[in-house]
């Protein structure tokens, strides 16, 4: 394969920080950072310091999208772009484009990433790793059957406390696209995955109608195998502002399982209907037992009102007692 104008730039000997770089005016950047951010005022600057101490024998760029924050996030991400300006591009929206339902916008924007591969992180995660972005781009430069990567990332919450060392189990180093539908599912956390940008260049309907991770996943492994490198690079957030952490465990089922319905109506997924339909089958009885776990559980609070009340009189009559 002909090798792109930004693969035939000239590259470090050795991984220096992104930030002590220089490049010829024009040089195209290898990978984009691609970066999208909402009332993050209490994170972002964990975010953006995380991708300013890469350490890379390559051209980077950072994207940063700010979708109207009501807080100071706005600000900090316009601080550093000044300070950064051969790093950085933003868009600072001034009105929310996702309450406003143009949720398409994100993806025009990941469409204009110059880079032949693209770094996902939200602006309320971080990666912890200098050299995250330089592992992930030798292991696909090494392994040109894998169409994208991604990596082991803790849990944290907004305090910085690890509530989970590892977020992803799924035992293989990678997966295939029946795999990517029965067994990854974006199981992993978006802060991790590394892609070949081509693989989004003519996105199809399907994916331009529901731009969301498991879908442009999905496309991803239409071109190549997922790797997974058990190394821990990044700490994906959890806390109330977060989208989908604010979600329960039965809604984040009912939107996979719609997802994968939908997959069945799509031609370019037809020869794996029976994945297809194992996944939704496995879900459906994950959903039984959430909603039958949760009838216990309520059923047996009520079954022991009556006994709390007595366990009240019991310590009240213990206390009179002892008081005498």
């Amino acid at each position: 394969m002909e090798p792109t104008e930004s693969e035939k730039a000239a590259r470090l000997l050795h991984p220096v920080r992104i930030t002590e770089q220089a490049w010829p005016e024009g040089t195209v950047p290898v990978v984009s950072i691609f970066c999208i951010t909402y009332n993050h005022e209490r994170f972002i600057r964990d975010a953006i310091e995380g991708f300013l101490v890469q350490e890379t024998t390559f051209p980077v760029e950072i994207f940063v999208h700010d979708d109207a924050s009501t807080d100071g996030t706005a600000e900090i991400i316009k601080e550093y772009a000044e300070k950064h300006p051969q790093l950085f591009w933003t868009v600072l929206q001034k009105e929310n484009q996702w309450s406003n339902g143009n949720k398409n916008i994100l993806f025009d924007f990941l469409l204009d990433q110059r880079g032949d591969f693209t770094a996902l992180c939200e602006g309320d995660d971080r990666w912890v790793d200098l050299h995250k972005l330089q592992t992930q781009y030798e292991y696909l430069q090494s392994h040109t059957d894998c169409s994208g990567c991604f990596h082991q990332t803790s849990k944290i919450d907004a305090g910085n406390n690890i509530i989970n060392e590892k977020m992803f189990f799924g035992g293989k180093t990678k997966y295939s696209l029946s795999d990517c539908i029965t067994i990854v599912n974006s199981a992993y956390a978006t802060c991790s995955l590394m892609f070949k940008s081509q693989t989004l260049l003519d996105p199809p309907l399907w994916l331009r109608n529901d731009p969301c991770d498991m879908m442009m996943e999905l496309q991803i492994a239409r071109f190549g195998d997922l790797a997974f490198i058990d190394e821990n690079m990044a700490q994906y957030r959890i806390h109330q502002g977060g989208i989908w952490n604010s979600m329960n465990p039965v809604m984040h089922l009912f939107h996979a399982m719609h997802r994968l319905q939908c997959l069945l109506e799509i031609s370019d997924f037809q020869e794996f209907r029976p994945a297809i339909e194992f996944r939704i089958k496995e879900l459906s009885e994950r959903l039984i037992t959430i909603e039958e776990l949760a009838r216990r559980v309520e059923a047996d609070r009520i079954a022991r009102r009556p006994w709390n009340r007595l366990a009240k009189n019991v310590r009240r009559i213990l206390r009179t007692n002892k008081s005498r």
